[in-house]
C-alpha cells in the first residue's frame, strides 16, 4: 500500500469510525471555543458544586489540592460549615449517604439529580446536553459510528411536566449552541421546540440548505407522543412531578393510563438502547432530575437502585440548594421557609418527603415564643378586638378553646405586631360528671353546655370574631346566636385549609410573631439530671408532639399521633388564622352556614358593614375604635362585665 493510500484509508477510518480526539465536558464548557462559561465577564462560570457533578457523571478525576473552593453553609447561606476540594466533598457526599459511588475512572450512562429549587439543576443538563451534541458532531457521520442506518434522525429529547417548563432548558440550551463559535456552520435557525443540526456528512451530502439528521426536541411528559424515536440522550427534567396536582397531591385519571413518571420512562429507555461504541459500550444517557417529593413513584425507584451494590450505570447525587448555591440570597430561603417549613425539605433541602413526620423539626422554633412570667388571663378589659379559636369534641375528643389579640411592641426602635395568646382552655366529657335530665350519668357533652361555655369567655374577653370546623359548629352556632352572639362561624375545615392554618401558625412562630403564657395551670416539673426545671405547656406539649403528612408539593396535613390530641392546637390555629385575616383584609366571610336567599342577603348586608367600619377598628396597621360602635355594629352581647 502506498502511502497516500494509507493517508487516504486513515482519514476515512477517522470519519466514519469516530476517533479523532474528543475534548472532555469541562474543557469543552469553559473554552471560548466551547460554551465559553467564566471566559468573559458576562457569562458566568458554573458553581464549584456543579463542575463536580459534571465530572462525576463523566468519571473526570477530582482536584485534591489545597483549593478548596466547595462551600457548605447553613440552610439559610448565613454561617459557613466546611470547605471542601473535590475529593474532600465527594468523601463527605459519600459518607453522609447522598452520592451512590465514590471515584472509580469510570463514567455513568444514566443519572439521578436530586437537587434543590432554584439550585442551577437546569444549567448542568444544558451543558450535559450541549456536550453530547458537541459529540455528536466531531464525528463524520455519527449514525455510522453507532451503527445505524446513515439516513436515520439521532434525538436529543428534553421531557417536563409541560411544553413551557421544558422550554426553560431547551433555550437554555439553544442559547449555548448559539454563542459557541464550534456550532455554526452545523446549526440552523430554532424553533421554539425544536433545533436541526447538520452532521458533516449531511453538509457534504445534502449541503448548507439540506436535511438535517440531528435534532434537539423538547416536549411534555406523554408516552404516547414519545415512542418510536431514536433519542441519544433524554432529560426528564422535574421528574417526580409529571402530572401531579400539586394542591391536592393526586395524580388526574389520564396520568394513571400515560402520564406519570413511569409511563415516561417506559416509553422513553429502550430508544437510547441502540447507541453503543464500536467497543459494544452503551452510550445512550438517561438524566432524571428533579426536586424530590414523596418515596413512591419511578423517580424514587431510580434513586433507590442507584444504591444497589449492583448497579453500575447510574450515578446518584442529592443536595440542596444553598450546597449547590452557596452566593443564594439568605432572604429569599428565609421567606420560602416560612412559607411552608416541611414542603422547604423538600424543595430546597432536597430530601424526599416521609409520609408522616413531626409537624415541628426545631422545637426553639415554638419554645422561643414564651414570655417569661407571663401568664393566663382570667379576663382581660381591654376594648380591643379578640380572636377565638374553637375545636368541639362531644365525647372522645376533647372541647378546646384558645385567645389571642394583637399588640404592639418596640423592637429596636420599630414597632412590631405581636399575636399575644390570652387564654386556652380544654374540657373533656371523661373526666367530668355529666348528667342527663333523669339524673343518670353520661359521657358526652350537649351542645347546649358548650354553647354556655364559649359564651361565657364573651363575658370576660372583647371577641371580634370566632371559629370552630362546620362538624358541629352546626350544631353550636345556632345556640350562641340565640344569646345574639353573631361573632361565631364555622367553616369546613378540608385538607387545604387545615394545611393553610398551620402554615400560617408555623410563620408566625419562625416570624417570632407569637406571646405565649410561660405559665398555665397544669405546668408540670420534669427532672433534667440532677435539676428540676420546669416542663412545657399544655398548649406547647401538643404543638410539639403532632404529626405532619405530606400531600403534595404545597399541602401537608397535620394531625395527632396515635393515641394522642390536637384539640388545643386546632383551636390555636384557627385564632392564628382568624387574626392574621384580620390583619391582612378584615373580615369578609359569612358568620353563618346559612344558604337561602334571605341569609345571603343579610350577611351580605352584614359584610358590607363590617367593610365600612374596619378602618376603625384596632387592627394592628389601624386606629381604636369606639367601644360603642364596635358594639352596636358587631353584635355584641355585653362583651365585659
Amino acid at each position: 500500500m502506498s502511502i497516500a493510500d494509507f493517508c487516504t484509508t486513515f482519514i476515512s477510518d477517522m470519519k466514519t469510525s469516530g476517533f479523532e480526539e474528543e475534548k472532555d465536558i469541562i474543557e469543552f464548557i469553559t473554552a471560548p471555543w466551547g460554551l465559553g462559561l467564566g471566559s468573559r465577564s458576562d457569562i458566568p462560570n458554573l458553581y464549584p458544586a456543579q463542575r463536580f457533578i459534571i465530572k462525576a457523571y463523566y468519571g473526570l478525576g477530582f482536584d485534591n489540592s489545597s483549593h478548596r473552593d466547595i462551600i457548605i453553609n447553613d440552610k439559610f447561606n448565613e454561617i459557613e460549615l466546611y470547605r471542601f476540594n473535590e475529593q474532600e466533598y465527594c468523601d463527605y457526599l459519600y459518607n453522609e449517604g447522598r452520592l451512590n459511588k465514590k471515584y472509580d475512572g469510570y463514567s455513568r450512562e444514566n443519572m439521578v439529580l436530586i437537587c434543590g429549587r432554584r439550585a442551577g439543576k437546569s444549567t448542568i443538563t444544558s451543558c450535559i446536553i450541549a456536550y453530547e451534541t458537541y459529540r455528536l458532531l466531531s464525528k463524520f457521520c455519527p449514525q455510522e459510528y453507532y451503527g445505524i442506518m446513515p439516513e436515520s434522525d439521532i434525538r436529543i429529547t428534553s421531557i417536563s411536566t409541560s411544553k413551557e417548563t421544558a422550554s426553560e432548558l431547551f433555550n437554555m440550551v439553544t442559547g449555548h449552541l448559539e454563542r459557541s463559535e464550534f456550532f455554526r456552520k452545523y446549526r440552523t435557525n430554532p424553533t421554539k421546540q425544536w433545533m436541526y443540526l447538520k452532521t458533516q456528512r449531511d453538509l457534504e451530502k445534502y449541503g448548507p440548505k439540506g436535511r438535517s439528521s440531528i435534532s434537539i426536541h423538547v416536549a411534555p411528559c406523554n408516552a404516547k407522543g414519545l415512542r418510536g424515536h431514536s433519542n441519544i440522550v433524554i432529560a426528564l427534567d422535574e421528574m417526580a412531578f409529571f402530572f401531579a396536582d400539586e394542591k391536592s397531591g393526586k395524580t388526574t385519571r389520564e396520568s394513571k393510563s400515560d402520564r406519570d413518571d413511569r409511563a415516561i420512562y417506559k416509553a422513553v429507555t429502550p430508544s437510547v438502547a441502540k447507541f453503543k461504541r464500536p467497543t459494544g459500550d452503551p452510550d445512550g444517557k438517561i438524566i432524571c432530575i428533579s426536586s424530590p417529593a414523596g418515596k413512591s413513584g419511578k423517580f424514587f425507584e431510580e434513586y433507590q437502585r442507584g444504591f444497589n451494590n449492583d448497579n453500575d450505570d447510574l450515578l446518584v447525587m442529592r443536595a440542596p440548594t444553598w450546597e449547590i448555591d452557596p452566593g443564594l440570597s439568605s432572604q429569599y430561603l428565609k421567606s420560602k421557609y416560612k412559607e411552608n417549613p416541611i414542603s422547604f425539605r423538600s424543595e430546597f433541602g432536597a430530601e424526599f418527603s416521609d409520609r408522616l413526620f413531626g409537624w415541628i423539626d426545631d422545637p426553639k422554633i415554638v419554645r422561643q415564643a414564651y414570655v417569661p412570667d407571663f401568664r393566663y388571663k382570667q379576663r382581660s378589659s381591654e376594648r380591643v378586638p379578640h380572636f377565638m379559636g374553637i375545636d368541639i369534641g362531644l365525647k372522645n375528643d376533647g372541647s378546646a378553646i384558645t385567645i389571642g389579640h394583637w399588640v404592639k411592641e418596640l423592637v429596636g426602635g420599630a414597632k412590631v405586631d405581636r399575636i399575644e395568646v390570652d387564654a386556652s382552655d380544654i374540657r373533656y366529657a371523661s373526666l367530668e360528671v355529666l348528667r342527663d335530665d333523669e339524673g343518670f350519668e353520661r359521657d358526652y357533652f350537649i351542645p347546649e353546655e358548650l354553647g354556655e361555655w364559649i359564651a361565657e369567655y364573651t363575658k370576660k374577653f372583647y371577641i371580634l370574631k370566632g371559629l370552630m370546623d362546620q362538624y358541629y359548629g352546626m350544631s353550636i352556632i345556632p345556640i350562641l346566636h340565640k344569646k345574639k352572639l353573631r361573632q361565631f362561624e364555622f367553616r369546613s375545615f378540608t385538607d387545604i385549609l387545615n394545611s393553610l392554618a398551620y402554615q400560617t401558625a408555623m410563620t408566625t412562630f419562625i416570624s417570632k410573631e407569637i406571646k405565649l403564657p410561660e405559665i398555665d395551670n397544669n405546668r408540670t416539673i420534669k427532672v433534667v439530671g440532677d435539676l428540676e426545671e420546669e416542663a412545657d405547656t399544655e398548649l406547647v406539649r401538643e404543638l410539639l408532639s403532632l404529626q405532619a403528612e405530606q400531600k403534595s408539593k404545597y399541602l401537608i396535613k397535620v394531625s395527632a399521633k396515635e393515641g394522642g390530641h390536637d384539640d388545643l392546637s386546632d383551636s390555636f390555629v384557627r385564632m392564628v388564622l382568624l387574626a392574621s385575616e384580620y390583619r391582612n383584609k378584615g373580615f369578609t366571610e359569612r358568620s353563618t352556614g346559612s344558604s337561602s336567599p334571605q341569609g345571603a342577603v343579610s350577611n351580605a348586608r352584614q359584610m358590607r358593614r363590617r367593610e365600612r367600619i374596619k378602618a376603625g377598628l384596632n387592627r394592628p396597621s389601624g386606629q381604636y375604635m369606639s367601644t360603642m360602635q364596635s358594639r352596636r355594629t358587631i353584635g355584641y352581647s355585653s362583651p365585659i362585665r
